[in-house]
């Protein structure tokens, strides 16, 4: 019995194309959901993740929020919101999940990035004369 081969087998098979969900609409719904989701997340947290570190405030903040939220797990944030938002907005709520769920990962990345850029660099940057927001940008 191969596990793996039945499994290929069971993807492809002619039963999937067919009925009420087929499997390739699943799945084209399913990379949309996680498209948009990871795509809206990006858009909230890249620019607070550079803010925060280029400027050094709410770095403690950022931090704690960043690693409390890896630890809520997915399905009960889908659930409750859910059960918040009322079961004919199960669209909205995945959503608002998938991106809540998003969020860490992608602040901590940015701020990351932007703090283990050299502070000489950035004090040699300064020292010509750019503003913060070229130092951001040409440096950072």
């Amino acid at each position: 019995m191969n596990l793996f081969g039945d499994a290929i087998a069971w993807i492809f098979s002619p039963d999937r194309a067919s009925g009420a969900l087929p499997l390739s609409e699943a799945i084209g719904t399913h990379l949309a959901f996680t498209f948009v989701s990871v795509l809206l997340a990006a858009l909230l947290a890249v620019p607070a993740g550079w803010l925060i570190g280029h400027t050094g405030r709410g770095r403690e903040v950022a931090v704690a929020l960043s690693g409390a939220a890896r630890a809520v797990p997915s399905f009960g944030l889908v659930l409750l919101l859910v059960l918040v938002l009322g079961v004919t907005h199960k669209v909205a709520a995945s959503t608002t999940a998938f991106v809540l769920l998003a969020i860490p990962p992608i602040l901590a990345g940015a701020y990351a990035g932007i703090e283990a850029v050299d502070r000489r660099v950035v004090d040699g940057a300064r020292a010509v004369g750019m503003t913060s927001g070229q130092v951001l940008r040409t440096v950072e």
